[in-house]
């Protein structure tokens, strides 16, 4: 509805949904619910849909996957391989209060540190699924750590209504 308001040169002074909402308490527009699912779930990473007993959990597992290296990737570490900051490497990263991104999900999300890796992987896939959508608001929200392209949360997005004129507005025409 954006692309033809625009493409008539109309510029609204309220928010979209509130001149639909206006127009259809009017009784100028009429409204139905398409078939198909009730939501449509996302993975907002790649804009896939990821729907279905065999794609969902799937999906909630490979995000959590991903999202568990970025995070094991910022822990300071002698083992992984990386070069010692005295070599050149890169000094681990800490927020103002000294903690590392585990650190600070775990405060903020309400465990341990060390349990992080439960956290992401005990449960049903929708909480699973609700724990990632909480990880990547933290990191999003945090002040000193960015959230990487290389994960993000899987959503769930209700489905839309369609609109048309109603036929009062048609008969009149």
């Amino acid at each position: 509805m954006e692309m033809t308001l625009d493409e008539m040169g109309l510029d609204l002074n309220c928010n979209l949904d509130t001149a639909v909402d206006n127009l259809f308490g009017a009784g100028l527009l009429d409204r139905y619910e398409p078939n198909g699912p009730d939501w449509y779930i996302i993975r907002e990473r790649d804009g896939e849909f990821v729907m279905g007993e065999k794609k969902f959990p799937a999906a909630v597992h490979g995000e959590c996957g991903r999202a568990l290296e970025y995070i094991r990737s910022m822990d300071p570490s002698d083992e992984d391989g990386k070069m010692a900051v005295a070599d050149g490497g890169d000094p681990y990263v800490t927020n103002e209060d000294s903690e590392t991104l585990r650190e600070e999900l775990a405060r903020k999300l309400g465990f341990e540190p060390g349990e992080l890796e439960n956290y992401l992987r005990v449960g049903t896939p929708q909480n699973r699924r609700e724990k990632l959508e909480r990880l990547v608001k933290v990191i999003r929200d945090s002040e000193t750590f960015e959230m990487p392209d290389s994960f993000d949360e899987i959503r769930l997005i209700p489905k839309g209504y369609r609109y048309h004129r109603a036929e009062s507005v048609l008969s009149t025409a």
